[in-house]
């Protein structure tokens, strides 16, 4: 009964819009691996609730106010480019969902203390073809260092140096940067806006608004440890402050 009520409240209040975030696709226990059974079954929770899954310009066109949603949208994130998320391109694509993909641009230098995870990442070839199934790339820094503890030269390779090699590598432009573990200051914020990325996201979690900043776009983390019923309040008012409050407790 409680599950029917907040159905038919996301079917009934003003179009809002959403930022998911997801990183392993696995059942190996990790705190932020979803097994893909899991992942699927929130997706077409998604679906079912009447959500349009949008791409990252019309989420630019949303917050400029050019456009205004007619239902709930979302746009669905990965960060750091773990080679498990291949498996979801046939699902994704069957849908006719493209997710954004962020990127490490020099994983052999990987900061696996940062990241808690010896996880492989997607080849250039896996990313190639996520790319040709209308997947959109971005950058996640060079080695997912934690960018607001860095000197201001490591932070320059992290932020813009990634985007000049990523974009020479797959031969794509890259308009996007999410903030490793969503942390910034305002150097961070200046040398994003220095390297001309369209869009960068964070982990403030939030809904998005007219208000948000192009560059401090909020996301939803989604990890192991949401049930189906806790997935499906994820982006209520009530549950992001919660979010926010519990976060800057132990933060």
């Amino acid at each position: 009964c409680a599950l029917y009520h907040i159905d038919q409240a996301v079917r009934t209040i003003s179009p809002f819009v959403v930022v998911l975030n997801y990183h392993s696709i696995a059942s190996d226990g990790w705190f932020h691996s979803v097994d893909l059974s899991t992942l699927k079954s929130q997706v077409l929770t998604l679906k079912r609730l009447g959500f349009d899954s949008i791409s990252p310009e019309l989420l630019e066109s949303i917050i400029s106010g050019k456009i205004t949603p007619k239902r709930p949208s979302v746009v669905i994130t990965f960060d750091d480019g773990y080679k498990n998320i291949f498996q979801t391109r046939i699902f994704f694509k069957k849908l006719g969902i493209k997710p954004v993909v962020f990127l490490l641009s020099d994983t052999k230098h990987a900061r696996r203390d940062e990241l808690d995870t010896n996880e492989a990442f997607l080849s250039d070839s896996e990313v190639a073809a996520l790319a040709r199934d209308g997947w959109y790339i971005g950058s996640h820094s060079g080695t997912h260092a934690q960018l607001d503890t860095l000197q201001k030269d490591e932070m320059y390779r992290e932020v813009k140096t990634s985007k000049a090699i990523l974009e020479h590598r797959l031969k794509k432009k890259i308009d996007y940067f999410a903030y490793p573990k969503g942390r910034y200051n305002n150097e961070v914020l200046s040398l994003v806006r220095q390297a001309n990325y369209k869009l960068a996201f964070s982990m403030d979690d939030g809904r998005i608004t007219k208000n948000t900043d192009f560059l401090r776009i909020p996301r939803i983390g989604i990890n192991r440890s949401h049930s189906l019923s806790e997935f499906r309040t994820l982006w209520s008012p009530s549950v992001i402050a919660s979010r926010r409050i519990i976060k800057s407790l132990i933060s």
